[in-house]
């Protein structure tokens, strides 16, 4: 099948004839019938049309011999809407109900041996063991119709297509909670081969292009400039937008040669800025001189030509010229085989500005049948410049994240140039796969471990993580205040630690904000911090309940209240620091604390020091929490007008265990401090070594360390109380 010749192989000879006949009908000039090779989607029977399905079937069969043929024995059943009234005689109440039905029904079909119900899919299998599937997508419309069409599946593919002319059907279900008919039966199309990137996100239905990199052939680079058109520049600042790892190679005028044309199969886009004519001739760079002629005589004086000579070619463009002329190579769609391109492209992008050669089936159908993805070209006689501006166009989009069918805007535009005797509507086409792009990956410094995705920024990786998902951060500096979606357990970790990864907030903001962020949320190894003479409180957690391991809390200042870390959730603080977090202000009513706790909090093997304030300053403050610490040092936090305690609890429960308090200082000072009488003795220390705490060298500022400013309630000193379990003392050793 496709063996137009024939001689029992479809090779390019094929090709060639094939491209010549396609799009002919029944009577036109280059009608062919022995490339009408099957009907609508897939029919065997020929219906008088040359047309992408025969292209398909031709594609599937290119490079192969006669025992290895596909042949359009496609099953094709009957789906027309009279049948879908027939086989739905009202609708079905749900989803499983109307893929059973349907089962049914084609399971009565020649060929069909059973079927299976997978959610929202149907699995229809054959008598050979091959498979094809069906799924039911509910696109929520309000206003259904019934229609119908033919449902092709071909065995030993895995393709399924059900189709009308949208290439869809309605089949009403009736929604339990509305009443309204509102999903659609839409083909599963899977195709053979296809290049996937290792790094898909969630949910995709697209591929991507195989090799990120990009060839722009641009031989007469410089004659454009010289008319204002820097073509190669433009198309490479467009693609370099991407802010990615994105390999460009630019080839300008002569050296724009055949050799080089050789690597195209080498890109992933493939941009040509040439001149063409005749639908399949293409220019290079190349000049003619008496070495490259003997070279290429082969390709010059063969049949079917694979190599010309463009004679006296310049360029005009908008009546504007360039007066120095030059005969030049080109190459006709014959070059594009085997011999010179040996391999497959993979899965590569085509965007064809050369005039004329854009227009016929010759070259797009050689690139297609190549291993090229989509092609962009025009349909009639090329004006250069409408030309540019849609590659420029296609270019962005992609760029912007869009598929070849998403970055495809259909246009068309009437001019009229000095050479021309008429007006010329000039149009934009494409054709192959839509739903290819350029993958974004392996290059942004924050990656999702789980989704194998990267991004520029933490904020972004934030937004775009499911629950459960582990992010990754690399080394660096990032200048943004992080919000942890509500809802989902995410670990958010750094790549080399906290001495290498620094997250400094925004003015006026948290650096860190987790609200309503279920257990197993996870924050490890950052600096979190703000820029000098930017203000903003560290980490704030509410309704949280969120692991921090080996993380530097320092550095955030504010004019007001200033927190290391505000905690209203259930925290755990492991191996971190929580140091020189600041308050300058001279009001009195402005605090500094380097942790404030309103939660359930546990501080394990941590360092909490040099945290500053005018006025009030705590390294633990403690409000209607349960507050755990052990192994611990809290040490050398001060305020020069009020009071600074190590740990002081306004309310609420303390248990502290192996753990130093000691230099905390202030105009009023100590090292813990309960803000209401206490009665009993409360889990701080312990009988034995590892639990008892050292609680020394902590005083008021003008007065000399004593017992009673180590440990003490709202009634007085708790010296006496503690000393047997702790190390208490004045001066420390």
């Amino acid at each position: 099948m496709g063996d137009p010749t024939p001689d029992g192989k479809v090779d390019f000879n094929d090709l060639m004839v094939f491209a010549t006949a396609y799009g002919s009908e029944t009577g036109d000039s280059n009608w062919n019938e022995l490339c009408d090779i099957c009907g609508y989607l897939g029919d065997p029977t020929p219906d008088g049309k040359i047309n992408f399905e025969d292209l398909m079937l031709f594609a599937m069969n290119y490079g192969k011999e006669l025992e290895d043929y596909y042949y359009a024995s496609m099953q094709v059943f009957d789906l027309s809407e009279q049948k879908l009234n027939e086989i739905m005689e009202e609708p079905p109440a749900d989803v499983e109900t109307c893929l059973t039905i349907l089962g049914d029904y084609l399971v009565e079909q020649p060929n069909v041996e059973s079927y299976e119900v997978m959610e929202d899919t149907l699995k229809v299998i054959f008598d050979s063991g091959s498979y094809s599937t069906i799924t039911l997508i509910d696109l929520d419309t309000t206003n259904p119709k019934l229609t119908g069409g033919l449902a092709t599946i071909q065995e030993d593919s895995e393709i399924s297509k059900i189709n009308n002319r949208e290439n869809y059907f309605l089949i009403p279900i009736q929604k339990k909670t509305t009443g309204e008919n509102i999903d659609i039966f839409k083909s599963n199309y899977r195709e053979k081969n296809s290049i996937k990137s290792n790094k898909t996100k969630k949910n995709t239905n697209f591929e991507y292009i195989g090799v990120r990199s990009a060839i722009i052939w641009d031989p007469f680079h410089t004659y454009f400039a010289q008319l204002g058109y820097d073509t190669a520049n433009e198309y490479s600042q467009i693609l370099n937008n991407l802010g990615q790892d994105f390999y460009i190679k630019v080839y300008e005028d002569h050296e724009a040669d055949i050799e080089a044309l050789k690597t195209i199969q080498d890109f992933g886009i493939v941009i040509f800025d040439t001149h063409g004519a005749d639908g399949y001739q293409m220019v290079t760079g190349e000049v003619p001189d008496s070495t490259n002629s003997e070279k290429y005589s082969e390709e010059l004086n063969a049949d079917d030509q694979e190599i010309y000579i463009s004679e006296h070619l310049g360029v005009s463009i908008n009546n504007k010229k360039v007066e120095r002329y030059e005969d030049r190579y080109g190459v006709t769609a014959y070059w594009f085989n085997y011999k010179h391109l040996p391999v497959d492209f993979p899965n590569s992008i085509i965007i064809n500005n050369s005039c004329e050669s854009t227009k016929y089936g010759f070259l797009w159908g050689t690139f297609l049948l190549s291993g090229a993805a989509t092609y962009y070209g025009h349909s009639e006689d090329s004006h250069i410049v409408f030309g540019m501006e849609m590659v420029k166009n296609v270019l962005q989009n992609l760029v912007d994240g869009k598929t070849t069918g998403e970055a495809y805007e259909e246009y068309s535009e009437i001019y009229w140039e000095w050479w021309l005797p008429h007006q010329v509507t000039n149009t934009w086409e494409m054709y192959g796969k839509e739903n290819v792009k350029i993958p974004i990956e392996e290059t942004g410094s924050v990656y999702n471990q789980t989704q194998e995705l990267y991004y520029a920024t933490i904020q972004a990786a934030l937004d775009d993580a499911d629950n459960g998902d582990t992010i990754e951060v690399s080394d660096g500096t990032y200048d943004e205040s992080i919000f942890f979606p509500p809802g989902k357990a995410i670990v958010l970790q750094s790549l080399n630690g906290s001495s290498s990864t620094i997250i400094r907030g925004d003015d006026g903001s948290n650096t860190v904000t987790l609200n309503n962020s279920p257990e197993g949320t996870t924050l490890e190894g950052f600096t979190i911090t703000h820029t000098d003479g930017l203000t903003g409180s560290g980490i704030y957690i509410t309704n949280s309940n969120v692991k921090i391991n080996n993380c530097n809390i320092s550095g955030n200042y504010s004019n007001t209240v200033c927190v290391g870390i505000y905690n209203d959730g259930d925290l755990t603080i492991t191996e971190s620091n929580i140091s020189g977090n600041s308050n300058n202000s001279s009001n009195e009513d402005d605090w500094c604390f380097g942790i404030s706790n309103s939660g359930v909090l546990n501080i394990n093997k941590c360092t909490i020091s040099g945290n500053f304030s005018n006025n009030w300053c705590f390294a633990i403050y403690n409000s209607y929490g349960n507050l755990s610490i052990s192994e611990s040092s809290i040490f050398n936090n001060f305020a020069t007008n009020f009071l600074c305690c190590g740990i002081f609890i306004n309310s609420g429960d303390l248990t502290i265990t192996g753990s130093n308090i000691y230099g905390n200082s202030g105009a009023y000072g100590g090292g813990i401090y309960f803000d209401f009488p206490t009665s009993g003795v409360l889990p701080i220390g312990g009988e034995i070594e590892g639990e008892k705490n050292t609680i020394c060298g902590n005083f008021s500022i003008g007065n000399n360390p004593s017992l009673d400013q180590q440990i003490a309630d709202a009634v007085g000193s708790l010296y006496d109380t503690y000393k047997d379990i702790n190390y208490i003392s004045a001066y420390c050793e």
